[in-house]
């Protein structure tokens, strides 16, 4: 089956395939027998990230799909992210490391995880608890600006081929792209019918920004603490109902609603038959009517199955922030355009 829409330009000049594997959550000894079978099954884009650790068995699965002739290199778009401990001077190393992991001589594109900033290196132990708290040794603070110059070097020295951030609001992208000389490819943000992100959608497509989607089917227990009683996306009644009007599952309406809103869809599985399901999402033999997406827009909640990295007030200061220890980058100012907050975070 043909798919529609297979990929999008970037402005590095890359092209994105509109659907790809996630990585996260994927435990060892389960992702490379799922990234072997998306690429069997017609994916060319992997999303990675250092801090999933799970690349060094992403780079083996990756490894033998080359060496068995299911795929050449070059037809690959493979993605990986640095996170808040390797900011500023410690990204050059951070991204050797990923790329001796997953045993490539390049990336397809290079996000920055997080715009926060931590100064532990190693990362304190356990990271979150099982509310997900951070860990009350992380010091961590506001801080992307200088870090991203570190990614313009690399892009710039061809180390990799596209930079991007990840959980970036429309105010950290502004202060980013007046500060600096390239303009992120890529906002890899939480997206889903319950989080339409219609404001920071808007705003990406005005600046060149391709927005990419986690979570797209919703995700009970984010490592960044788990939800028993949060809602679960793929049981929504409306969600349901358009499954059984257009033939599909619930999990394809959800990626075909993504694709269709502009979004670049990262949906997870280890499962082979699924992660086929996902990608068949996009066949051009079927779709969705603009009916039915107004109903699956009409879902909008502004619902986070995820939680950031600070607590959610635009009035929070220094002394209100319980559970890990913070220190502010320039001024109070600053921290509260920036903050994770319940309004207007992008978090993962």
């Amino acid at each position: 089956q043909k798919t529609m829409r297979a990929a999008l330009k970037l402005t590095s000049g890359g092209l994105l395939p509109v659907v790809g594997l996630g990585t996260w959550k994927s435990k060892p000894g389960e992702v490379g027998d799922a990234v072997f079978a998306a690429i069997k099954a017609g994916y060319r884009h992997i999303d990675c990230a250092a801090i999933y650790k799970n690349e060094k068995e992403v780079g083996e699965a990756l490894q033998k799909a080359f060496s068995t002739g299911l795929v050449k290199r070059e037809e690959l778009f493979i993605t990986s992210k640095v996170f808040n401990h390797k900011h500023g001077s410690r990204v050059p190393s951070a991204l050797e490391q990923s790329l001796k992991d997953l045993n490539l001589d390049y990336l397809d594109l290079y996000l920055m995880h997080w715009p926060f900033s931590f100064e532990n290196d190693p990362i304190p132990e356990p990271m979150r608890d099982e509310n997900g708290i951070p860990n009350p040794a992380i010091i961590m603070k506001v801080e992307y600006l200088d870090t991203w110059k570190e990614l313009e070097k690399l892009y710039n020295n061809k180390k990799v081929r596209s930079i991007g951030v990840s959980n970036f609001t429309i105010e950290q992208l502004t202060e980013l792209i007046s500060k600096s000389s390239v303009v992120p490819s890529v906002n890899q943000v939480e997206a889903h019918p319950y989080l339409t992100q219609v404001e920071l959608k808007e705003y990406c497509s005005k600046q060149n920004i391709v927005l990419e989607a986690y979570s797209p089917l919703g995700s009970r227990d984010s490592y960044s603490g788990s939800k028993p009683d949060a809602p679960v996306l793929l049981n929504d009644a409306v969600i349901v109902k358009i499954a059984e009007e257009v033939k599909r599952t619930p999990a394809q309406v959800l990626i075909r609603w993504s694709v269709n809103s502009g979004f670049v869809c990262l949906p997870k599985s280890s499962n082979a038959e699924r992660i086929a399901q996902n990608l068949a999402s996009i066949e051009e033999s079927w779709n969705l009517s603009e009916e039915q997406m107004e109903r699956l827009n009409g879902l909008n909640r502004n619902y986070r199955y995820g939680k950031g990295w600070m607590p959610g007030s635009r009035r929070l200061n220094k002394n209100q922030c319980v559970g890990f220890k913070l220190r502010v980058g320039k001024t109070r100012r600053e921290l509260s355009a920036k903050v994770m907050n319940d309004k207007n975070p992008h978090n993962r």
